[in-house]
């Protein structure tokens, strides 16, 4: 059974993941960072890292979340605005971490982020019992 919602932010998640990437590859093939691990001493490439190491970290249980709401037949417009808002958290998040002057960007990201987390928790728990 496709779950065409879980699906369509999956796919989309994992366009950013690439451009997350390709950023760091980028930065290793400029010499920016070493072969393998981080440069602390690179702002620029430590930056990336960590907006690549951020997104890891919340996006696979993000997509747990979201498809065991599909599963639970949890209406599909909370779970569209949920994926798409949880999209935008991320992207700002890595707006936010590519320069330090834009640390806005990053808390907004942040706070999408955990809201949706939250959210998705709190309806799959509404939707179980």
């Amino acid at each position: 059974m496709l779950l065409p919602i879980t699906a369509t932010v999956a796919a989309l998640l994992s366009l950013l993941y690439v451009g997350l990437s390709a950023q760091i590859i980028r930065g290793r093939m400029k010499g920016a960072g070493p072969e393998i691990g981080t440069n602390d001493e690179n702002d620029e490439f430590f930056r990336a890292v960590r907006a690549h190491a951020n997104f890891i970290e919340y996006t696979p249980l993000f997509l747990i979340l979201l498809t065991l709401l599909e599963l639970a037949d949890a209406p599909s417009l909370f779970m569209s605005l949920l994926g798409g808002t949880f999209i935008i958290g991320r992207i700002s998040h890595w707006y936010g971490l590519t320069e330090p002057d834009r640390l806005r960007f990053r808390t907004l990201g942040m706070v999408l982020t955990l809201t949706q987390l939250v959210a998705g928790a709190v309806l799959l728990l509404t939707e179980v019992f």
